[in-house]
């Protein structure tokens, strides 16, 4: 065995085949009295990686116990891997896989308990995989997936709400967006999703106001107008400033034409985004 000390004089043991690992790196006592070192702008946990270069991690979820209950000792002999779902098991949490479709109320059931509304025409969709509720309250499911359009931010997961509407509504553009209606996340049956075509939101007083994201949660703002198709022109016209041939573009009607006069809205605008 290899005793070494940690930041603050606490020592702590493993093997002597681990020893390498451990001199190559500075550790200390975190909050919760494990061992853990940061490396590379990361935060590794000592009883972790000494699992892994044994060989008892086989998924990411998998939880590593120490036997005895010390956490100084990270020899191997006194490392425990517990799977998830055993995890679960042992803490009185629902299983994962206990995720369950009744037809009959037209529902899906998470592992966490929450209940999922959905017609009985998405249940192809939603059967085969597993699905979770995230903090922000949307369902989704993990998995990679080619281009931008249901990714939500830049996790990776699968927005449920976004397939279903595709399912009704047609392939989306990226820059659209699919709200609840009702404002419950949880309620993705077709007629509580409402696609939203970016860039312009209707206020109270009735008249629109054009706004684009673009560069990390940068907005611009381009004004307020009565209309709605000197908006959707005025968002035309700044969305492909932006984002060029991939940009989202209202359908405007036909005998519409821009009022370029020396005080309107639109001429303002586009003096903005020179």
């Amino acid at each position: 065995m290899f005793y070494f000390a940690l930041l603050h004089g606490e020592a702590a043991v493993v093997d002597n085949i681990d020893r390498p690992f451990i001199e190559s790196r500075t550790w200390s006592l975190n909050a919760r009295g494990d061992i853990v070192s940061s490396y590379e702008g990361r935060t590794f946990l000592l009883r972790r990686e000494i699992a892994w270069r044994a060989g008892y991690l086989e998924e990411l979820h998998d939880v590593v116990m120490h036997y005895n209950g010390d956490r100084l000792d990270c020899t191997r002999d006194n490392l425990r891997v517990v799977t998830r779902k055993k995890m679960m098991k042992l803490t009185g949490a629902i299983k994962f896989d206990s995720l369950r479709i009744d037809k009959e109320e037209h529902a899906l059931y998470l592992h966490n308990g929450s209940k999922v509304l959905i017609d009985a025409k998405d249940f192809p969709i939603v059967e085969h995989y597993r699905w979770q509720e995230t903090s922000e309250g949307f369902v989704v499911r993990s998995e990679e997936m080619t281009g931008k359009r249901f990714y939500k931010n830049a996790n990776g997961n699968v927005l449920l709400h976004h397939l279903i509407a595709e399912r009704f509504a047609g392939k989306l553009h990226p820059h659209q967006r699919v709200r609840h209606k009702n404002g419950n996340k949880l309620d993705n049956r077709r007629r509580n999703l409402l696609v939203i075509a970016p860039g312009i939101r209707k206020k109270k007083n009735g008249k629109y106001t054009v706004y684009i994201y673009y560069e990390h949660n940068h907005t611009f703002y381009g004004g307020t107008y009565t209309a709605w198709e000197d908006a959707a022109y005025c968002y035309n016209v700044a969305a492909t400033r932006f984002f060029g041939a991939a940009a989202y573009q209202h359908t405007l009607p036909l005998h519409y034409i821009p009022d370029f006069s020396p005080e309107p809205r639109i001429f303002q605008f586009l003096l903005k985004i020179q």
